[in-house]
């Protein structure tokens, strides 16, 4: 399973998630991630929407707009189909 490693502006550390999934809604790419292993009961889901790209690096930031959640919430649900997000 792919990880990925953000670097949290907020703590100055850098944060490993697992990717479980990744698409695209209105020209924009998403990645639903876990902070733990997928099989972990206390994994926790996130949603992040890439902001931007300098060549190097991509640059993502969480989505928090409920409306968009819940659409994201969905299209991820019926992409990994036996998962339920909550």
């Amino acid at each position: 399973m792919e990880q990925i490693e953000f670097f949290d502006t907020q703590s100055g550390e850098k944060v490993r998630f697992y990717v479980l999934e990744q698409t695209k809604l209105g020209g924009e790419q998403y990645l639903l991630v876990t902070d733990l292993h997928p099989d972990d009961e206390d994994a926790m889901a996130y949603i992040f929407r890439a902001v931007g790209d300098d060549g190097a690096d991509m640059t993502y930031e969480e989505v928090d707009d409920e409306e968009t959640l819940g659409i994201l919430s969905g299209i991820f649900e019926e992409l990994l189909e036996d998962t339920s997000l909550q």
